[in-house]
């Protein structure tokens, strides 16, 4: 490579990383949005959550619609012995959801059916500190762990050290996340990332 050549590799590379710090700092205004509006969305998420664990019963006029009050009278003239036994809430909204998102179908083993129909809220709290949020998965008592919260963090970087992040990587785009979940407190016998063998000893 001529010296020329290299010149202008050289000034090609600082300008790659001068546009890679505007994408360092455009990420972090995006996430500082992103929680300013997470706290917008919050008293909505919350009454959602509220109307799928059964803790609060919508108004007819939160979910009424010219189109759809024929319907759910009709349904209420045909099941209004079956209303005795109404269950509450909105039962496996969220193993609903999941078997029913691209994200996260693929993902569900067997096994893990039973376990998701004891979650009762997923929450995402996104950090005031760096670029990165937090996974908060509630559920019901259950058979299986003893946790009422499991959490799962995803870490970028920090939002006040943007500078570092340039200095360190330079002209490496791809910074990986630090991803950190909380202990399970598994019942005896009910881990199901384990699998137990039997071993059968000679003589018995």
């Amino acid at each position: 490579m001529s010296p020329e050549v290299k010149k202008r590799v050289r000034a090609l590379k600082r300008l790659i990383l001068a546009e890679y710090e505007i994408k360092l700092r455009f990420d972090a205004e995006v996430h500082l949005l992103k929680l300013k509006y997470q706290k917008v969305y919050e008293p909505y998420i919350n009454k959602q959550s509220d109307i799928i664990q059964g803790n609060y019963e919508p108004t007819k006029g939160e979910y009424s619609s010219s189109d759809e009050d024929d319907e759910l009278g009709k349904i209420g003239l045909e099941s209004k012995e079956a209303s005795r036994q109404e269950p509450k809430g909105i039962p496996d909204f969220w193993l609903n959801y999941m078997e029913n998102s691209f994200k996260f179908k693929s993902y569900i083993l067997p096994h893990d059916v039973q376990i998701i129909r004891h979650l009762s809220d997923i929450r995402c709290n996104r950090s005031e500190e760096y670029i990165g949020f937090t996974l908060e998965f509630h559920f019901t008592p259950n058979e299986w762990f003893t946790n009422n919260v499991l959490t799962l963090k995803f870490e970028e970087y920090p939002l006040d050290n943007i500078f570092h992040i340039v200095r360190c990587y330079g002209m490496t785009y791809d910074i990986q996340y630090k991803l950190t979940g909380c202990e399970i407190n598994w019942n005896e016998g009910k881990n199901v990332t384990q699998k137990i063998k039997n071993v059968t000893l000679e003589g018995t």
